[in-house]
């Protein structure tokens, strides 16, 4: 053996894990294009098809859409990415493995958020206290050759195997959760800094696991965050977006001072819905302007503070369509209320900060359509809309609509189960995400 060999491999002995392998509107109709000089040209758009029904439409009228100068081009032309693309954005263990659900009678949302607690999610990021009274310690994940968790047992369990075809109801490997949340009971109160500019515990992710639990704003924002930086490289090539529920909440907050402004043009709202359209939202990977790069934009809504809903709305139809768990929870006119603060308000804040003029018109104002899907999986036991609201729009940008009427309690357990693995790998188990 020379020397240079042997001076290798000295090293190699001296350092821990070095021998270890690193593994890491939907309706067609005419649309008015507006010419410079005021003239209107008419002109018949083809009529697209609908990727989801309709089961319930907005009681509003609608004329047909108007459309003005500033419309984008349609989306790009394209195959279907390859299944390795998919994969390789892709984390999560599957197996065969099917498994019964052990949570009967759960209660309605309603019931469940009488009283929402998040005790790890809400805490005071300036204060050293805990629920339990003593002092909280946070930390930051630790390097274990090449793969970052806060325990070499979690490493273990999401060591990277070989990538199959993505399949948003995955089988979740049951052995592996219960190993997971085993080792997370231990130190529930553990704290962790992620990059979504949350302080969690270990409970948070368990709480995401538990069927039937209600899901706060962190919840909503943390699951929303996996799926955009899992699936975002694929979305945004089919003109696609994730934002998370708060692009919504701020649209709403603003609507009552909206509603009674004159020149609705020019309402300010704000830095934080600016940057949302334009794409220059912190949290945002991608920088994305709707309109310009983005055709459909995906969100959650909460109707009422006890219901969550996922949104698809299509930006070159002026409609958007609800992803609903549980339609009698909401009636139409009740869901009415809920949904003017976003499709009357939508037309404006996209002509205003990106020039996107598509929209139809009302008794002199802009605004979009809307209707709820129908066909798609009815949770009755309540406390799932968060979870169901994220997968269903999960499903419906990867194109699986026909799915999303086949999802069963079961598979709501389990890809329950599955995003509280993946946001803990995602925020927690990847130190350069956690350290962002």
């Amino acid at each position: 053996m020379g020397f240079a060999e042997a001076l290798v491999k000295e090293i190699n002995s001296e350092i821990p894990g070095a021998d270890e392998v690193k593994t890491g509107g939907d309706n067609g109709g005419e649309f008015v294009e507006e010419d410079p000089d005021g003239g209107e040209e008419a002109r018949t758009a083809d009529k697209q098809p609908q990727s989801v029904d309709s089961v319930e439409t907005s009681n509003m009228k609608f004329p047909k859409p108007v459309e003005a100068v500033g419309k984008v081009a349609p989306p790009k032309a394209g195959g279907e990415a390859s299944v390795k693309e998919i994969n390789a954005e892709l984390q999560g263990t599957e197996d065969e493995e099917r498994y019964d659900s052990c949570k009967d009678d759960m209660s309605p949302d309603s019931q469940i958020q009488e009283n929402p607690r998040d005790l790890c999610g809400e805490t005071d990021a300036n204060s050293e206290d805990v629920g339990s009274g003593g002092k909280r310690h946070r930390m930051r994940s630790s390097k274990i050759s090449g793969v970052y968790t806060p325990d070499p047992r979690v490493k273990k369990l999401f060591k990277s195997e070989e990538k199959v075809e993505y399949k948003p109801i995955a089988k979740t490997n049951r052995t592996q959760f219960k190993k997971f949340a085993e080792i997370l009971r231990e130190n529930p109160e553990q704290m962790w800094d992620i990059a979504t500019g949350h302080s969690v515990c270990n409970h948070f992710f368990l709480e995401i696991a538990e069927p039937g639990k209600w899901m706060s704003d962190e919840h909503m924002h943390v699951i929303m965050n996996m799926l955009w930086r899992r699936r975002g490289i694929y979305l945004q090539k089919e003109r696609m977006v994730i934002l998370d529920q708060y692009f919504i909440k701020t649209i709403q907050s603003n609507w009552s001072a909206f509603s009674a402004y004159n020149d609705k043009l020019q309402f300010e709202w704000g830095k934080n819905v600016a940057q949302y359209v334009t794409g220059k939202s912190k949290g945002q990977k991608m920088k994305l302007g709707l309109g310009r790069d983005v055709d459909t934009v995906y969100t959650p809504m909460n109707w009422g503070g006890d219901h969550w809903v996922g949104l698809c709305i299509k930006l070159s139809e002026g409609h958007v369509t609800v992803f609903d768990s549980y339609v009698p929870h909401t009636k139409i006119e009740v869901a009415e209320g809920h949904m003017c603060s976003v499709v009357q308000s939508l037309p404006y804040i996209l002509e205003k900060y990106v020039g996107h003029k598509c929209y139809k018109v009302k008794e002199g104002l802009r605004i979009y359509s809307w209707s709820r899907a129908e066909g798609i999986y009815h949770n009755k036991r309540g406390g799932d809309c968060g979870p169901c609201a994220a997968k269903f729009i999960e499903m419906h940008a990867a194109g699986l609509t026909e799915e999303m009427s086949r999802i069963t309690d079961k598979d709501v357990d389990r890809f329950r189960e599955q995003y509280a693995m993946d946001c803990y790998e995602e925020f927690v188990g990847d130190a350069k995400v956690n350290n962002e």
